[in-house]
């Protein structure tokens, strides 16, 4: 199916998986998706051939002269552009190309939100789970909730839907 088959998105990843699985979203209803990926970044290669398929990827270092240019380059050719908040050395240079063409959507995903109460507050598989419900569900009556290994997956999976804004 390629209901999205006329959007283009560009992913500015270093590594994390939110931003990935939220653009394999894009990539699966048909959109063109460019993962920009930073040279030398930490992937789990397991994790990226799921998370990946479907994805043109490009290594471009933003933070260079160069980089920078060629990423503002595709974002003035893309709709949407996709970020972890904790990409590391995603700094300003990369947000104000994310922000140049005014049609530009812009997703940047953070754990709890990049503002608001909950914005500084460190986050685990455990919070999500108790943020979400998801915590309150499991156990047995009397005891303490718990996160099972198939509640710990699925909110994992949860996680960068629930926090993108």
């Amino acid at each position: 199916m390629r209901l999205l088959k006329d959007v283009k998105v560009i992913e500015i990843s270093g590594g994390g998986i939110k931003a990935a699985y939220c653009t394999k979203l894009f990539s699966e209803c048909g959109a063109e998706v460019i993962k920009c990926l930073l040279p030398n970044a930490m992937h789990d290669e397991a994790m990226r051939v799921w998370l990946d398929s479907g994805k043109a990827s490009v290594i471009l270092d933003w933070r260079l002269t160069d980089g920078d240019k060629l990423l503002r380059g595709l974002a003035k050719t893309a709709d949407v552009i996709v970020w972890d908040e904790l990409t590391p050395f995603f700094d300003h240079t990369a947000r104000d190309a994310a922000s140049e063409p005014s049609r530009l959507i812009r997703v940047g995903i953070s754990d709890l939100g990049s503002d608001g109460p909950l914005a500084d507050t460190p986050c685990s598989d455990l919070v999500v789970s108790a943020l979400s419900g998801m915590a309150y569900i499991n156990g047995a009556a009397g005891r303490l909730p718990y996160a099972s290994r198939a509640t710990r997956r699925l909110s994992s999976l949860l996680w960068p839907v629930s926090s993108a804004h």
